[in-house]
């Protein structure tokens, strides 16, 4: 009986970490996360040369994975990768 309890204790642990480090397909959102939103708006200025991040708008719930140069996970719709080559750091 005690060997049962370990195996549902092990599957159940298991379970868990799966889901934290893969993410969970019912836990994704539709958009990028607003705090992630924010920061990017917060580097646009440093990396706008010739108005290049035009689709980068400051709009309240404006989904960040679908502006240019913007790459996020499928899933957990974090940010994961800037492509910023061709843009110029402004100071």
């Amino acid at each position: 009986m005690i060997m049962m309890e370990w195996k549902w204790l092990w599957f159940i642990r298991m379970a868990v970490m799966l889901l934290v480090l893969e993410g969970c397909r019912w836990c994704s959102t539709d958009a990028c996360l607003e705090h992630e939103r924010i920061a990017l708006l917060h580097l646009k200025p440093f990396f706008n040369y010739d108005n290049q991040l035009k689709s980068w708008i400051e709009v309240k719930g404006s989904d960040c994975c679908k502006w240019e140069r913007v790459e996020c996970n499928s899933i957990t719709r974090r940010v994961i990768q800037l492509s910023l080559n061709h843009t110029s750091f402004n100071m």
